[in-house]
């Protein structure tokens, strides 16, 4: 991460439900970390709110008005913990979704709440944040896991990187080294491989004579992409602690989920484009499926983002 890369500001989408105050929390650490801003936004839609429900329609003033004040209290919140830092607020009429996106063009991180709850109109994340980890322009955190009171940094578990041959491994790396040295913990670096009918062709004879041997293969394939990528991030981060783990899987987001529950992991980091190949994962696609289905915190990274 670049030193400009690192002013860019965190933005965080608030809403009125428990894991929009974890997100807060989280997006005020890394932006403390980082040395950069804090921006604080929540987008409302009245029209589409009143839509999709009976009775009266919502007045504006009195949503502005309410957001306004729950912008407040999380700028209370977090300059109680992180007094030096810089703190702005955002209220924004349009879907929520679009606001956070648009902000991500010119974000370091964004971070999101899963889930949203609570009974103010318009509520900006929880239903959106698979849209804002889909669209996004940088890097999204997906935020699950209630914070403690005491906490400062948002958990003590390793930090787990899905990797592939693509070129925006690179950036998911150094993603993922960051914060694991961030954290002070350890990096699990996983490679899920699997044997669909275009590996069997390719690898012919020796496929149909001896499928073990052929499953050697492929795992050491899948060991050798791990071990190239992860060298000079090593170098990089030499304060950091590497595993390398060569994952058999026909379901990489499976697969994922249930390496990071073996080894404890507080946050999965995938990229979001797919890719071309025959024994990795293709991880443009299994990072929606980590957002929806993982029981601990996501970051998806776009290549070439902001952040």
């Amino acid at each position: 991460m670049t030193v400009n890369e690192r002013a860019r500001p965190v933005v965080a989408g608030v809403d009125y439900s428990s894991l929009s105050d974890t997100a807060v929390s989280y997006a005020a650490w890394e932006a403390t970390r980082r040395g950069a801003g804090l921006h604080l936004v929540n987008g409302f839609d009245c029209a589409a709110e009143g839509e999709s429900r009976s009775g009266p329609s919502y007045d504006e003033n009195e949503v502005v008005v309410a957001a306004e004040e729950r912008l407040g209290e999380a700028t209370v919140g977090v300059r109680s913990r992180h007094p030096e830092l810089s703190v702005g607020t955002k209220v924004v009429a349009g879907s929520g979704a679009r606001t956070l996106v648009e902000e991500s063009a010119s974000a370091g991180l964004v971070v999101v709440g899963a889930r949203g709850s609570g009974g103010f109109p318009g509520l900006l994340v929880g239903s959106v944040a698979a849209q804002v980890s889909q669209h996004a322009r940088g890097p999204v955190i997906v935020v699950r896991r209630p914070r403690q009171d005491d906490e400062d940094v948002p958990g003590s578990g390793c930090v787990l990187v899905g990797v592939d041959d693509s070129a925006s491994s690179a950036e998911v790396l150094d993603f993922g080294f960051e914060e694991a040295a961030a954290r002070g913990v350890r990096l699990v670096a996983v490679y899920v491989w699997s044997i669909p009918a275009v590996s069997a062709r390719s690898l012919g004879t020796v496929w149909s004579q001896s499928p073990p041997k052929a499953r050697v293969q492929l795992r050491d394939i899948a060991e050798g992409v791990l071990a190239e990528a992860l060298s000079a991030w090593q170098d990089k981060y030499p304060q950091v602690s590497v595993e390398r783990f060569a994952a058999h899987g026909d379901e990489p987001a499976r697969t994922l989920l249930a390496v990071a529950e073996e080894f404890g992991a507080d946050l999965i980091v995938v990229g979001s484009r797919e890719r071309s190949g025959s024994t990795g994962p293709v991880l443009g696609s299994v990072s929606q499926a980590l957002v929806a289905h993982a029981h601990t915190s996501v970051a998806v990274v776009h290549p070439g983002g902001a952040g």
